[in-house]
């Protein structure tokens, strides 16, 4: 059941940070281009995304409990 749970919020995070990204104040306080910093906020959710459907698969595929 937590894995599940894990899954379902890691999904939620990932579109959340693609959908949002930082604010342009974050972003001039990060690195000063707001272009670079949505670019960064984007590859992250992809990459949460992905992650956690490859957990999923690896799990389905192995039998772990999901």
């Amino acid at each position: 059941m937590i894995g599940l749970l894990t899954r379902l919020a890691l999904r939620y995070l990932a579109g959340a940070l693609i959908a949002i990204g930082w604010s342009e104040s974050d972003a001039m306080w990060f690195l000063g281009d707001p272009e670079i910093v949505s670019y960064i906020t984007l590859g992250i959710g992809a990459l949460i995304g992905t992650g956690t459907e490859l957990w999923y698969a690896l799990a389905k595929r192995w039998g772990w409990r999901t």
